[in-house]
């Protein structure tokens, strides 16, 4: 790996670049998560849904994704809400309206996006936690939101995944946020163990969920190895 140099648009070699995502990245983004997130409607559903929630994203303030390519396109990203309270706000235009989510999700064909929601709802459920409540967790101007993280089956192993974390602790940084939160599914053993590795905390645990959270320091960015 190398040294952590954040800008516009970045080389680690002939390979490999990063770059603060734009529209121009939108289709590609939308088939990593299909391929990283078979489980949810969002994307597995019909294609334009995706389109129109990173289309969304994309265009949003509060909102910060940066992208890996190699020579066959973007393999990873990664997605930090820098302001979860206007995140929350733009939730309808992300999602659409309650009628157009339910018939996503009804012509969804694949059997395995109904199994994940009614396991979602039931674990909601047995928690007692609702999306209000899961906002207001975050909901200060100080601490950023991990919406999403995303590598290709290709591109694992290899030290991406924790690469675009060390990364996006200094920009938060830059930001000047402080607390970086980020929830993670009770069965998603490996992202678990690489928020350990981070040095993230578990700050609670559910049927709805883990609650990480990074406390960032100025001097993370010795250790980040970044340079301005």
């Amino acid at each position: 790996m190398v040294d952590i140099l954040i800008t516009e648009r970045q080389s680690f070699s002939e390979d490999v670049r990063c770059w603060r995502a734009s529209l121009a990245d939108l289709n590609e983004l939308v088939y990593v998560c299909r391929v990283c997130f078979p489980e949810y409607y969002r994307w597995r559903s019909f294609v334009p849904i995706g389109r129109k929630w990173w289309k969304v994203v994309l265009e949003s303030e509060v909102s910060q994704t940066w992208v890996l390519e190699d020579i066959n396109g973007v393999f990873a990203f990664d997605l930090l809400v820098l302001d979860t309270a206007l995140w929350k706000e733009e939730s309808k235009k992300r999602n659409g309206s309650f009628f157009f989510r339910i018939l996503s999700v009804v012509c969804c064909p694949y059997p395995i996006v109904w199994k994940r929601l009614l396991k979602t709802t039931k674990m909601r459920f047995k928690s007692g936690r609702t999306e209000k409540k899961q906002a207001s967790d975050s909901n200060n101007q100080t601490t950023a939101w991990v919406e999403m993280t995303a590598v290709l089956p290709r591109s694992r192993n290899q030290g991406w995944a924790i690469w675009l974390i060390q990364a996006r602790g200094h920009r938060a940084l830059q930001a000047g946020v402080s607390i970086i939160e980020t929830r993670i599914d009770l069965d998603n053993v490996p992202s678990r163990r690489m928020a350990d590795k981070a040095g993230y905390v578990l700050i609670s645990e559910d049927p709805g969920g883990c609650l990480y959270r990074k406390y960032l320091k100025d001097d993370d960015r010795a250790h980040y190895n970044v340079s301005d």
